[in-house]
């Protein structure tokens, strides 16, 4: 029976991945990284002489840290976006809303919002399902 899954940390040297496996103290190399899950299996595999199939791998990537951080800014960027985005559309809805219920008409509602009066149909059509 094999312990599993073996962590493994693959990082970038040159023009190889090296594919640690820091609970039996061994590494081994690939040129790509999608290979890194399969050659790290393989390594444990041999190293405690069982079918390499039996193996699981938990594999974590170690990028350089400015482009950790710059890919983690990245990612909170677009989430924050996504929420100020959410927010645009609920007000929007909320004001076309108000300017119907006041009885402004879909074309003169369009007028005053600068939109065509199919968006303010699709405004409304959104704010009845939401």
């Amino acid at each position: 029976m094999v312990a599993s899954p073996f962590h493994v940390l693959a990082r970038r040297e040159g023009r190889w991945w090296v594919v640690e496996i820091p609970a039996l103290d061994i590494a081994t190399q690939t040129r790509n990284l999608k290979d890194a899950r399969a050659v790290a299996a393989e390594a444990i595999g041999l190293y405690l002489d069982v079918d390499e199939s039996k193996v699981t791998v938990d594999l974590s990537i170690q990028l350089p840290r400015d482009v950790s951080s710059t890919w983690q800014k990245a990612r909170d960027l677009e989430e924050e976006s996504r929420k100020t985005s959410a927010e645009a559309a609920r007000l929007s809805r909320a004001a076309v809303r108000t300017l119907r219920a006041s009885g402004m008409s879909q074309r003169d509602t369009a007028e005053a919002l600068g939109l065509s009066y199919q968006r303010i149909a699709q405004l409304e059509k959104q704010t009845a399902s939401t």
